[in-house]
């Protein structure tokens, strides 16, 4: 018993003394967990990456709006996505010119846009500007006595389409100068299309050609100058000019006042100029003048124009060479045409002069450097002329005013000297002074004089000769 009770005792202390380690790792390998529970399907549940954790929200068109990146319109990009306004009151300049100055093709859409001519529109080159057609560039009042709407500097490749331009000769501030222009083209700027176009209301021009480098291969097309206070359109230093399809009108305020003024400065040239089915009408001063008084003027040519109701001249000519005046009605307030000196080899062809308010041409010269000569008028009607003195101007008066330089060789092939108004205007159809300065006027037998109040024609033989 005492043994047993002695055994007892051992077994006892020997399960005591075993670790808790040993008897937890035993109680795991007898409670050994099925293998489907060692890697659950919910371990990795559909649901951690929801359709709802990328909405289509998260890129919302809404974040390039149209308005901070511009969309090109057929004719460029629009103005009024650079921020200008176009309604009259605000100055919309710098805003257009960061639209000219990022683009190749610019479109000004209807409205009325403040331009400060200080600063001016400076287009550059290879550039297209298009105005819709109730587009207006209005300048700002200024003082300044040299300023532009738009002016092009050494530029090249550069059209400028439709609209309007409007001059700031109305809210001048000074009184001063008079060289406020609406598209001033300047040093050099070659392949400039103006065209479809309407500038008026200029402190001096509508459109400006020149300053030196000359300007090259312009042309302007169904453009009306209106209202401008000094010329619809001036010419200076430029070569290689077409100008068609336009109206140069109502020019008035400081002289010339001519609707298109070709007057070069000391060594500068006009040459090669084409005038194409364009009326001059209304202007306070000429129609057309070409004044070669400081610089050079050549090859200039007037076909299918009207040249009429001007203040003064139709057609005014001084110092110029090689012209030609084709199918024209020239009908004005004071002489249709004035040659008045140093006038080089110009042929009138197909003209219609007729119902001017004096002469229908003056050929009577003073100060000539040279003189007048190679003149050829061919199929030309000089009639009913001399409306506002009835009897007291001719159809053409030939004559030398002073002693310097000459006339001669002046032809006169298949042209009509008549008035057919049931009252009689006209005088003399062609009067030649006897005058020693004057030699070689010459008509032939297909010359018409008929009806006029004085006679047909009055000069001595030995200069007026028929052949």
């Amino acid at each position: 018993m005492k043994k047993l009770s002695v055994l007892l005792i051992t077994l006892i202390l020997l399960f005591s003394a075993m670790p808790v380690e040993a008897a937890t790792k035993k109680r795991v390998v007898t409670t050994k967990p099925p293998t489907t529970t060692t890697t659950p399907t919910t371990t990795t549940p559909t649901t951690t990456t929801p359709t709802t954790t990328t909405p289509t929200t998260t890129t919302p068109t809404t974040t390039t709006p149209t308005t901070t990146t511009p969309t090109p319109t057929a004719q460029g990009m629009s103005v009024k996505d650079y921020g200008a306004k176009g309604d009259g009151v605000t100055n919309d300049t710098a805003a257009i010119q960061t639209a000219l100055n990022e683009n190749s093709a610019v479109y000004i859409p209807d409205g009325t846009y403040l331009v400060n001519v200080d600063q001016t529109l400076k287009p550059k080159s290879s550039q297209t500007i298009t105005l819709s057609q109730n587009a207006v560039l209005k300048a700002m009042p200024s003082a300044n006595g040299y300023n532009a709407v738009v002016r092009m500097i050494g530029v090249s490749n550069v059209i400028i389409t439709g609209g309007k331009i409007v001059g700031e000769r109305n809210n001048h501030q000074g009184t001063s100068g008079e060289w406020g222009m609406g598209i001033h083209v300047i040093q050099g700027s070659n392949n400039i299309t103006i065209s479809n176009i309407t500038v008026s209301d200029c402190w001096g021009d509508g459109i400006f050609l020149g300053d030196s480098p000359a300007v090259t291969d312009v042309t302007i097309d169904n453009v009306i100058g209106d209202n401008n206070r000094r010329q619809g359109l001036s010419i200076t230093d430029a070569k290689r000019v077409i100008i068609k399809n336009s109206i140069f009108k109502n020019t008035n305020g400081t002289l010339p006042q001519a609707g298109i003024d070709i007057e070069p400065d000391a060594n500068q040239t006009s040459e090669d100029i084409q005038i194409i089915n364009t009326q001059c009408y209304g202007n306070a001063g000429s129609g057309l003048d070409l004044m070669g008084i400081t610089g050079t003027i050549q090859r200039v040519s007037l076909t299918d124009s009207t040249l009429k109701d001007n203040g003064s001249m139709g057609l005014r000519l001084v110092k110029t060479s090689d012209l030609t005046f084709n199918n024209n009605i020239v009908t004005n307030n004071l002489y249709g045409v004035e040659i008045e000196k140093d006038v080089y080899n110009a042929s009138f062809k197909n003209m219609t002069i007729s119902k001017n308010k004096l002469r229908g041409v003056s050929l009577v010269t003073s100060g000539q450097s040279l003189g007048v000569e190679k003149i050829v008028f061919e199929n030309t009607t000089f009639s009913n002329n001399s409306q506002s003195q009835p009897g007291g101007a001719d159809g053409i008066r030939i004559d030398a005013w002073d002693s310097t330089g000459y006339i001669k060789d002046v032809k006169f092939l298949n042209c009509k000297f008549i008035d057919d108004q049931a009252t009689k205007t006209q005088g003399y159809g062609m009067t030649v002074g006897f005058n020693s300065k004057v030699s070689g006027i010459v008509y032939d037998s297909s010359c018409v004089f008929s009806g006029n109040i004085n006679g047909g024609l009055v000069g001595d033989s030995a200069i007026v000769k028929k052949i």
